[in-house]
């Protein structure tokens, strides 16, 4: 079970990711994740059930953006992974 921490904003509930957690890359990735942010495309970088050290996460309205110490200049969208 991801161990979250869900934070309230007007638009809704956002996640809200501990700096210490490892990230696990799901792997289950859609055009319209990559396209809503204009997030970098994870399909051939990252490893589905591979876990990845959390860099900096920056929280908009309706999605975060998720950077990784392995691929510090790409960013992803913050439904791709669970916290181990």
């Amino acid at each position: 079970m991801p161990s979250q921490v869900l934070s309230g904003r007007a638009s809704g509930l956002i996640p809200v990711i501990n700096m210490e957690n490892k990230l696990v890359f799901k792997g289950d990735v859609t055009e319209d994740q990559i396209n809503w942010g204009n997030h970098d495309d994870p399909r051939g970088v990252l490893v589905p059930g591979e876990k990845y050290t959390l860099l900096r996460q920056d929280i908009h309205s309706w999605h975060t953006k998720i950077f990784l110490a392995e691929f510090p200049g790409m960013s992803f969208n913050s439904v791709w992974f669970d916290t181990d």
